[in-house]
């Protein structure tokens, strides 16, 4: 009913426009609410159908005031060369998109419609660069080649990196490890120095190698044990047992330092013991002789 009266309404106007019967202008003060007579009711219908010709060929004279309803089926919205198109409300704070040759800047948050359900740029659409202050999310994955570049500090502020596979440095740098102001670890050409102390993490429960991975050489000013301790289990095919006499057999040189390397060996496998039975053995059975003749 109220369509078929404003078509009749904007037929009248468009007739009284024909044959130049003069209307009203429109009084904009007019708010929602307001009772308009004929004339200005046609006054108004003259004025928006001023402001909004369908054809495009005149813009439009000042603001359309959609009293909170939507625009629908919508195209294409321009701005006019040279100036900028502006998207915003009238609250306050306001705010508002501008869009500005090459670029759009935004006036306020931006939020996706739902939680971890929309995306920012695609993998075939990336951002080439994107600026924060702070960033924080849940995961950083690479899309290339599988490696994320950082191209300056990366400040962790207190938490733990977890589930990482290696730590690398650049091929020709070295990595270091800080920690309390100062180095604690490098890592490079071959060498790993440590610029303190090592512990382990409790007493007498950690190995340094074991019996299938040996370090070739240890070198140090002064060595501590609790017990002396040795991989050979056995010298010539006889284990060692509690209680065994064991001396040191020099086993090699080091022919850069001249260091000694040993092993251990049961007393009386030495040829120096050996010897000794030996004589022992002779002067027992001299003894023998020598009593026999006093008999």
């Amino acid at each position: 009913m109220k369509k078929k009266v404003l078509t009749a309404i904007i037929g009248m106007a468009i007739i009284c426009s024909i044959a130049g019967i003069t209307m009203a202008a429109w009084d904009s003060t007019k708010s929602t609410g307001d009772t308009l007579t004929a004339d200005e009711w046609n006054a108004m219908v003259a004025d928006q159908k001023s402001r909004l010709p369908k054809d495009g060929s005149e813009p439009m004279t000042g603001d359309l005031d959609m009293n909170g309803n939507d625009i629908n089926n919508v195209y294409w919205i321009s701005s006019k060369s040279g100036l900028n198109l502006l998207l915003a409300n009238k609250d306050s704070p306001c705010a508002s998109i501008k869009i500005a040759p090459s670029e759009v800047v935004i006036d306020a948050d931006t939020l996706p419609y739902e939680d971890d359900a929309q995306k920012l740029g695609s993998v075939s659409y990336r951002w080439s660069d994107i600026y924060t202050v702070n960033t924080r999310c849940d995961n950083i994955y690479a899309i290339s080649n599988s490696i994320v570049n950082v191209s300056s500090d990366l400040n962790m502020t207190g938490h733990v990196i977890n589930g990482t596979d290696a730590i690398k440095s650049l091929p020709s740098a070295s990595l270091y490890l800080w920690a309390h102001g100062t180095t604690q670890l490098s890592c490079g050409n071959g060498h790993v120095t440590i610029y303190g102390d090592i512990y382990p993490n409790g007493d007498d429960q950690y190995k340094c190698g074991d019996s299938t991975a040996r370090w070739s050489d240890i070198y140090a000013n002064n060595t501590h044990w609790g017990d002396l301790g040795f991989t050979e289990t056995s010298y010539n095919n006889r284990p060692f047992k509690v209680g065994d006499t064991l001396v040191l057999k020099v086993k090699r040189f080091d022919n850069e330092t001249g260091d000694t390397m040993c092993i251990p060996i049961p007393i009386n496998e030495t040829p120096e013991y050996k010897a000794l039975e030996q004589r022992v053995e002779m002067l027992e059975e001299r003894l023998e002789a020598l009593e026999g003749d006093r008999r």
